[in-house]
């Protein structure tokens, strides 16, 4: 027979597999395992709405380094009463929000950020983040070598500081461990270097440099700039 004689499917049974495997995706999110583990309202005269998910589902295809008590670790993200499936980091108020929750023993926060290291060899742009000073303890995890950030670090005006990855510190610095004090120019500013990061740890997602968010102020307050990315355990 000619190639014309093949099974023609019906346009109904197309519709009919895409609502089933929608379906299945909607009963796979909601899913024991891997399940929403909270629905908080947080909205504060705007109606927000944050949902919490265990990261065993937000990171199943970019799982997390080693963490301490991974079950216990979620994944924040907020979204509008308006449109509740739409899932974005969150607002600096909603940090505060969470914050002042009891169910919470920590909540950490990162902002991804490119920086330019200077005055030392050749200048060269890493992708790198700032964090709130209790991020790495969120995670439990702490520097191998060096200190973690403090609260006094993260605040505003304080003293720069900065955490690098076992990575960048072979690379760029020889493995020198010295450089656990000595100052680094980034972005053109000077930054101690207060610890290195255990070789196993890049987090978020291809930082090799870490620094202070450095929230105050107004920053509390504010629930427009969604651009926060949240563990809270």
């Amino acid at each position: 027979g000619s190639g014309s004689s093949g099974m023609k499917i019906p346009s109904g049974s197309v519709a009919s597999l895409v609502q089933d495997l929608r379906y299945a995706f909607r009963a796979f999110r909601k899913s024991s395992g891997l399940v929403t583990l909270a629905v908080l309202s947080i909205g504060l005269g705007i109606g927000t709405v944050t949902s919490m998910y265990s990261t065993a589902l937000t990171f199943s295809f970019r799982p997390l380094p080693q963490v301490r008590d991974p079950g216990r670790l979620l994944h924040v993200w907020e979204g509008t009463a308006q449109d509740p499936a739409r899932f974005e980091n969150i607002s600096a108020g909603a940090l505060r929000d969470l914050r002042e929750l009891r169910e919470f023993a920590r909540v950490g926060a990162s902002r991804m950020w490119s920086a330019n290291i200077t005055g030392v060899d050749i200048p060269e742009r890493v992708t790198a983040a700032r964090v709130t000073s209790d991020f790495l303890r969120t995670l439990g995890r702490a520097p191998f070598l060096g200190r973690d950030f403090t609260a006094a670090d993260d605040a505003p005006g304080a003293n720069r500081v900065a955490l690098v990855t076992y990575g960048l510190w072979q690379r760029r610095f020889g493995g020198d461990r010295g450089l656990v004090g000595r100052t680094v120019q980034i972005n053109g500013e000077a930054h101690q270097i207060i610890g290195i990061l255990p070789e196993d740890f890049v987090f978020p997602p291809g930082a090799q440099l870490l620094v202070p968010l450095g929230l105050g102020g107004d920053d509390w307050t504010a629930r427009r700039e969604r651009d926060l990315f949240a563990l809270a355990r």
